[in-house]
């Protein structure tokens, strides 16, 4: 077992995850919202990934962004935004960062700018490459001081991180409230099978995802409302790359879904990407039982 605790499924330092839940519990209560991670701690082959999926080695840069990694310098052709370097790390494979579902102009920004401070969290960062979602624990800058807490709390960084490791379990990191408040209480679990309404910043695309599914919606406001008036959240704001994490942890492959966002619709599409097609593996155990029928 690794030393992070996962929320909403993704790897937080103990730490940050203490101050995160006391910040999650006073947010909702004042807006009513729910605050979630979109992507929280990575590990430095994840950021290598990153980093080698927008630069190329000796490449041009039409941005003028250039960076060193190993020692070669690398330019970025991506128009996702710039990536810190492996070499020099970023505040997420240090564990200080959280991508949160914060969108500019929202009640959850008002607060978190009038508020996040009390528990640690700074928008310097964030700001700086214009993320409203990017949110630092301690960092006021782009990099600690050292005067910073340990937000591994002296047990060190894992790496790598494997999705099928649950980490450690809310109730035994301890933490107590800001005010001599108490032991944090566990983090309810989720259910497995709990649908999800996600955008896909990048593309535009919205999904319904669950457990081993994902369905693509035509995203109208309708739909929209829908989902809201039936008590569930709307949809979850995602850039591409924790948008990829978040199928993952939900047990759907990468592949399932299309660079134009179109889904592998494993029966209606007979396995091709269909536009507002859907998946789930016991669809696509269907098929190939099919197909092994024919032959």
């Amino acid at each position: 077992m690794k030393n992070f605790v996962r929320i909403n499924g993704w790897p937080v330092a103990p730490a940050v995850a203490i101050a995160f839940l006391l910040m999650k519990a006073a947010h909702d209560a004042a807006t009513g919202g729910n605050l979630c991670v979109t992507s929280g701690y990575r590990t430095k082959s994840e950021q290598a990934g990153i980093f080698t999926s927008r630069y190329a080695r000796g490449g041009y840069s039409p941005w003028g962004d250039y960076r060193t990694y190993l020692r070669v310098t690398w330019g970025r052709f991506s128009g996702l935004g710039p990536v810190a370097s492996p070499d020099v790390g970023s505040n997420h494979t240090r564990g200080f960062a959280l991508d949160l579902n914060v969108v500019s102009g929202s009640a959850s920004q008002a607060w978190m700018l009038a508020h996040a401070h009390e528990y640690g969290f700074h928008w310097t960062e964030g700001k700086s490459v214009g993320e409203p979602w990017h949110w630092t624990w301690e960092v006021t800058g782009s990099f600690p001081t050292g005067a910073e807490s340990d937000p591994w709390q002296g047990r060190g960084a894992p790496d790598p991180v494997y999705p099928s490791d649950p980490g450690i379990p809310i109730s035994q990191i301890g933490g107590v409230a800001a005010g001599g408040g108490g032991l944090l209480p566990p983090e309810p679990e989720e259910e497995d099978d709990d649908v999800k309404l996600i955008k896909n910043l990048d593309t535009g695309q919205i999904y319904s995802v669950g457990k081993e599914f994902i369905e693509q919606l035509d995203g109208g406001d309708g739909e929209h409302k829908a989902w809201v008036d039936a008590g569930l959240p709307g949809w979850l704001e995602v850039k591409s790359w924790s948008f990829t994490r978040i199928l993952r942890v939900h047990g759907v492959p990468d592949n399932v879904v299309n660079s134009k966002g179109y889904v592998l619709d494993a029966l209606n599409g007979q396995g091709d990407y269909v536009k507002y097609g859907s998946w789930s593996r016991g669809q696509e155990t269907q098929r190939l039982a099919w197909l092994a029928q024919k032959r």
